[in-house]
């Protein structure tokens, strides 16, 4: 077998290796590779050098006699550290996968191909190694990626720049209902609000072309007719190589319960739990719109309602009675007022009504005389039936204030002179009179 010369810029110390073929020496500068004029072993030898990928020769004892620069790099050691030392790697046919394991550098993958050679009439071996550490990161990344895109809570879609679904997650059809299948290829945003899909899709297309993302509340209804509220994100993606978005990035996230838990919120802040009617705050901010959209040829009422007796009957047969009592008198309110009529409780048994866009006293006066009337038939709650009346005092804007403070205030004490008089009557606000 030919000896194998070393190439100029390669230790000397490297031994030549049976069946490899000679190199040819360059002087000066790193090696060149043969041109096409050169020999064909010459040639051999100067692409085993260059190669990128870690070419080793491992006699039949399992012995390293060559490795070529890109194994010396591979494996991190010197030509004379490598060399002469046991390769260490099953050298089987088949192609397999290797940690390598460089001193003082990170680990590194590598995949082998082992082929059997002649060797002093026996057989040795070529390991062909490819560094294969960025590859398998690449890999892991991707499995990671698409393991969190199927696994997200959140609705994940991606579609074509004309919002056409390529693919998406599970939870996407566990937020809207619609099936894998019907999915692919759909317009998302279409299916999400089908009665505003054209309106919607050029506020997504405004706002992606101006380099910004689009979101906002959907409210939806499902196949199978049950409703949800989604948070929609949608981000563009832009091709590298151009100005123009390529696919969009679609989240959804199902806030019903928040939207529902939201509204609770928003209820209890004002309005009534025991009675249903709105609350002290829902009074204050309705007067002062109320006062704020007057016309000046109009008036505006607040009537102030007191239970009459009512104390007696919390007492007599207890609190739930009470709080039923207070629930029946508010439904009477609600039953006899218009639908434009404004009614609150206040707290404990007071109620208060604003009528608004009434032309004359006369017309507040009617209505009252239509609650007193309203009142005035028996009442039973939990098997218990008795009568109660109530006291209603009645201020007006302008004349009695200007503000929802002193428009209630008047009507309280218009409403204490009623009382006072007997009850089950009402009574003006004294600067009226």
């Amino acid at each position: 077998m030919p000896n194998c010369q070393i190439p100029t810029g390669h230790s000397p110390s490297r031994r030549p290796v049976p069946g490899l073929p000679p190199a040819l020496g360059i002087d000066g500068g790193p090696p060149v590779i043969a041109g096409p004029d050169d020999g064909g072993p010459e040639l051999l030898h100067r692409v085993v050098e260059h190669s990128s990928d870690a070419l080793v020769v491992i006699d039949p004892d399992g012995i390293i006699r060559y490795a070529n620069p890109a194994a010396l790099r591979l494996f991190g050691r010197g030509h004379n550290e490598l060399v002469h030392s046991p390769f260490g790697f099953p050298l089987t046919a088949a192609r397999t996968e290797i940690d390598v394991l460089p001193p003082e550098r990170p680990p590194r993958v590598a995949e082998m191909a082992v082929a059997g050679i002649p060797w002093q009439g026996r057989t040795g071996y070529l390991a062909s190694l490819r560094d294969i550490t960025e590859r398998k990161r690449l890999e892991h990344d991707l499995r990671l990626s698409d393991r969190i895109f199927e696994n997200a809570a959140e609705g994940l879609l991606i579609t074509g720049a004309d919002n056409r679904v390529l693919r998406a997650n599970a939870a996407v059809t566990e937020i809207t209902g619609i099936g894998a299948g019907e999915l692919l290829g759909s317009d998302i945003l279409g299916a999400l609000a089908p009665a505003r899909s054209e309106a919607l899709a050029g506020e997504v297309h405004r706002a992606l072309a101006a380099g910004r993302r689009w979101q906002g509340e959907i409210a939806s209804q499902r196949p199978d007719g049950s409703t949800f509220v989604a948070w929609v994100n949608v981000i563009g993606v832009r091709d590298s190589e151009a100005p123009n978005i390529r696919n969009n990035i679609v989240t959804i996230t199902d806030v019903t319960r928040w939207k529902a838990a939201e509204q609770r919120l928003d209820y209890l802040a004002h309005f009534d739990p025991l009675t249903g009617v709105p609350n002290r705050a829902a009074l204050e901010e309705h007067l002062a719109l109320s006062l704020a959209r007057r016309r000046t040829d109009r008036m505006l009422a607040v009537l102030f309602l007191d239970i009459d007796g009512f104390k007696r009957v919390n007492d007599a047969y207890g609190h739930d009675t009470g709080d039923r009592l207070l629930a029946h008198f508010a439904t009477t309110l609600r039953n006899t007022l218009r639908d434009g009529d404004f009614v609150a409780r206040l707290g404990g048994d007071e109620f208060t009504i604003v009528l608004e866009d009434i032309r004359e006293l006369r017309h507040a006066v009617t209505v009252a005389e239509k609650l007193l009337y309203a009142m005035d038939s028996p009442v039973t709650v939990n098997g218990h039936t008795f009568r109660v009346g109530t006291s209603i005092g009645i201020a007006l804007a302008p004349g009695d204030g200007e503000d929802g403070h002193n428009l209630i205030r008047a009507a309280d004490m218009a409403m204490y002179r009623a009382k006072s008089a007997s009850g089950d009557t009402y009574a003006i606000s004294a600067h009226r009179h």
